[in-house]
Parts: structure tokens; C-alpha cells; sequence
């Protein structure tokens, strides 16, 4: 199982203890469901790097996006957001402290303190990411 990636010189960790299956206390050997192609974790890990694809893409961009991230209340976990429609709308996911040099040296901005939660859930969160592609 792949367990680090090298992406810019940064090595960016993909272990099973910065995953989602570590916020539920479940070692590796315990708990991974897979659909017989991919696991839980081969899943997470590809959105994972297909999030930071979609910031890396959109910081290269000249939209007036403000994208962020800020601690999570999870150790070991951040929370990036991407603001779009002058902030008034937000796509926000758990990403694990190990990308934190990647999203530095994409200038993404680090905030103090997260943004009041808006209450948007998973589907609020595809809505929103349906939307934004539409435009």
C-alpha cells in the first residue's frame, strides 16, 4: 500500500495513522472496506491528491478565489476551504497535517481560526462543487 508520496521535493504522508481510520482509533489490520478494487483508504488518499490538484490549478488561475486552511479540532488535521462567490459560499474538506508544506508553498493561506461553520454538508458540499464547475 502506498504510504508516501514525493510531489515538488515535498514528501507528502499518506500512512493509514493521517487518515480518516485514524479518527475512528481503528488500526489498519482492523477495519478496511473495499469495493475489490480500492480500499477506504486508496479512496481517501486519491481525493485527498485530487483536492490539492483542484487548489494547486485554481491558485494558477486569475480567478478571485480565496482558498485557506486553519487547525481542525482533529489532531492532525487541517480544514481547506475554497471561497468562491465573494466568500459567500465555501467548499471546505479534513485534510491530514502532512500536506502542510505543499499547501505552504502554494501560498495558500493559513488562518488563525476557522470560519464560522456555515452548515453545509456533504451534499451541500457536491452542490457547491457542481455549482462551481458550471460557472
Amino acid at each position: 500500500m502506498l504510504k508516501t508520496i514525493n510531489i515538488d521535493n515535498t514528501e507528502i504522508n499518506l500512512s493509514l495513522e493521517n487518515n480518516i481510520l485514524s479518527i475512528l482509533n481503528a488500526k489498519e489490520s482492523e477495519i478496511e472496506v473495499s469495493d475489490g478494487y480500492h480500499t477506504f483508504t486508496d479512496l481517501y488518499n486519491h481525493r485527498i491528491g485530487l483536492f490539492l490538484l483542484v487548489i494547486s490549478l485554481l491558485k494558477k488561475s486569475n480567478k478571485e478565489i480565496k482558498i485557506w486552511y486553519a487547525n481542525s479540532e482533529e489532531i492532525n488535521w487541517y480544514i481547506v476551504g475554497i471561497d468562491f462567490d465573494n466568500g459567500k459560499k465555501t467548499i471546505s474538506y479534513h485534510i491530514p497535517n502532512s500536506v502542510k508544506d505543499y499547501l505552504d508553498k502554494m501560498n495558500v493561506e493559513y488562518l488563525d481560526k476557522l470560519p464560522p461553520f456555515d452548515r453545509c454538508d456533504s451534499n451541500c458540499n457536491l452542490k457547491r462543487i457542481y455549482e462551481m464547475i458550471l460557472k
